[in-house]
């Protein structure tokens, strides 16, 4: 969705109480993610698919 986790916390957290089984995670640069672009490393949406 291009916007970190955090904005679906409340409704992960929702959709859990409820009994549903939920699994987050940031995209690659975003959040908690460690990787960051820079001159160095550059990526976009295909290599965050297939890497």
């Amino acid at each position: 969705m291009g916007v970190r986790v955090k904005h679906y916390e409340l409704f992960a957290n929702n959709l859990s109480e409820k009994r549903f089984n939920v699994i987050t995670a940031d995209w690659r640069g975003l959040g908690h993610s460690s990787l960051r672009v820079s001159y160095k490393t550059d990526f976009g949406f295909w290599e965050s698919l297939y890497s």
